[in-house]
């Protein structure tokens, strides 16, 4: 969690989810609506982190599910290399196995 936290600290200067030390992380990871990737360097530490948020809706009686990917930050070091490239990707390809009825991304940056 410490890892995450510094990652996030690193990336961006306030942040619209406050995700500055392992506590907010760890709430942040405790939702359940909540599809985090992570990936680690030889070392085990994470490097690089993103998620997909799942939203519903409900209109005319018929469920829609959204699929957002956000929320993404690497540490400096890894930065510029593709890895971020690659788990946005792996979010659509597993969004997609899903079959929501939606799947977007948002930058914030």
């Amino acid at each position: 969690l410490a890892d995450l936290a510094a990652i996030f600290r690193q990336s961006f200067n306030g942040y619209l989810t406050p995700l500055e030390t392992p506590e907010q992380v760890k709430a942040w990871l405790s939702g359940e609506d909540m599809y985090p990737v992570a990936v680690r360097n030889e070392d085990g530490q994470i490097v690089v982190v993103a998620s997909g948020d799942i939203a519903r809706m409900t209109f005319d009686a018929r469920e829609f599910r959204f699929f957002e990917i956000g929320d993404s930050a690497a540490h400096p070091d890894y930065r510029s290399q593709g890895i971020n490239r690659h788990i946005k990707h792996f979010l659509l390809s597993e969004a997609a196995k899903m079959h929501f009825d939606s799947i977007h991304t948002e930058t914030r940056a």
